[in-house]
């Protein structure tokens, strides 16, 4: 079992407390936390791109010139993809990107996501991440007085609307809930408080 200091927002040691076992003892599975890494950014594509096709493209119903006795190649639109101002022959069209990752499968890759920043010592556990006012200057300061530098993640037990209200002009700091917390997003932060 591992043991961790928990600091008030003065960054002073308050309490010690043992973490248990099933939680931190998981191995860091790197192609499941690559699994739904992916997934994740696939599901976050708007996969709206489109491109016209020649039969899409406005105009291009008349022949250009006759088939025969002109001297010239053959075309039967000035829309062909062969032209300028003509259609795309295989360009994008609107299309889903989305991949679905089991329940069981996202919380395992969690685990291992917050397994990983505990190995790598960038995980601070604060006693109550209350503000006195919901004012930016507050979380800059607590932050700085936590010893915390870089992109941080700021998991709450419960959503915090005035904490987050006052993150929100914090470059690099996010603020979730633990129940809307994603492997992903443990990942893409150095820090984990």
């Amino acid at each position: 079992m591992a043991k961790v200091d928990v600091k008030d927002l003065k960054g002073k040691s308050v309490a010690k407390v043992e973490l248990k076992d099933p939680i931190f003892a998981e191995r860091v599975s790197s192609a499941l936390l690559w699994q739904t890494t992916k997934t994740y950014q696939a599901n976050q594509r708007q996969g709206n791109a489109s491109t016209k096709t020649r039969g899409e493209v406005r105009g291009g119903g008349k022949r250009p010139w006759r088939q025969k006795g002109t001297g010239r190649a053959r075309h039967s639109s000035i829309r062909s993809p062969l032209w300028r101002g003509g259609g795309v022959v295989f360009g994008p069209k609107p299309r889903d990107f989305r991949g679905v990752v089991p329940r069981a499968v996202k919380r395992q890759a969690l685990l291992a996501s917050l397994q990983a920043k505990w190995d790598d010592g960038v995980v601070t556990v604060v006693k109550d991440f209350k503000l006195e006012k919901p004012k930016t200057q507050l979380v800059a300061k607590s932050l700085k007085q936590l010893k915390v530098k870089g992109k941080t993640l700021i998991l709450l037990d419960q959503a915090d609307t005035g904490l987050h209200r006052a993150s929100n002009n914090l470059q690099g700091v996010t603020v979730r809930p633990v129940s809307q917390a994603t492997s992903y997003d443990v990942l893409r932060h150095k820090n984990l408080v």
